[in-house]
């Protein structure tokens, strides 16, 4: 049981280490995992992401405790400029 935990945790280490945005949901969709890009992405905690309002947090940018600026916008993928 040590060297799965040891694994486990040299496998966040490298995932961590990617320069890529990576989630790991559950079957029921529940968020488990993020990496700290995308952590950093989208301006959460990794408590505050697998939390179970999650989506709402990230996708819901009028409702408190939304992240405030364009986090938002940034999960959805927006790249607009702007005016």
């Amino acid at each position: 049981m040590e060297g799965l935990k040891w694994s486990e945790q040299e496998a966040r280490e490298i995932v961590d280490a990617i320069p890529q945005t990576i989630a790991v949901l559950g079957p029921d969709g529940q968020a488990i995992y993020g990496n700290r890009s995308l952590l950093q992405y989208i301006g959460l905690t990794i408590d505050e992401m697998t939390s179970t309002d999650f989506r709402a947090r990230v996708f819901s940018s009028g409702r408190r405790g939304a992240p405030s600026g364009g986090a938002s916008e940034r999960a959805r993928g927006w790249r607009g400029v702007r005016v």
